[in-house]
């Protein structure tokens, strides 16, 4: 089944929601965006942390695999927007993190395998 890009994004980020949801995450938001970019999904995990994600889905290994297309300028976007979500949101003393989806696409066996990178900006 042939997906444009914007398709396939959103494809992966509904196996992203599934997979959060079972592992107890409340979904706070879905595609918060400002100009200075984009988060995928906003989400509570179940120690009350908040966390932002950045989610990538690939069917092949043509381009890699999905965690190396989040470059460290994507994460410094992510920081930034994130940051701004917290001051409009007026969101104070609130533990929070962000973390990476891989998502790798198997078409022929019909399913996919889920890769969680926690705490991607720690050194």
């Amino acid at each position: 089944m042939p997906f444009d890009s914007r398709a396939f994004g959103n494809f992966g980020e509904k196996i992203a929601i599934q997979y959060l949801l079972k592992q107890d995450y409340q979904i706070i938001t879905c595609h918060y965006q400002k100009k200075i970019g984009e988060i995928d999904i906003i989400a509570l995990d179940p120690q009350k942390f908040l966390v932002f994600f950045e989610v990538k889905a690939r069917m092949s290994d043509k381009f890699g695999q999905p965690e190396e297309a989040v470059t460290s300028f994507k994460i410094r976007k992510l920081i930034k927007t994130a940051m701004w979500f917290l001051k409009e949101k007026k969101i104070e003393n609130q533990k929070f993190r962000f973390d990476v989806l891989a998502i790798k696409l198997d078409q022929e066996k019909r399913r996919a395998q889920v890769k969680h990178f926690r705490n991607i900006t720690q050194s």
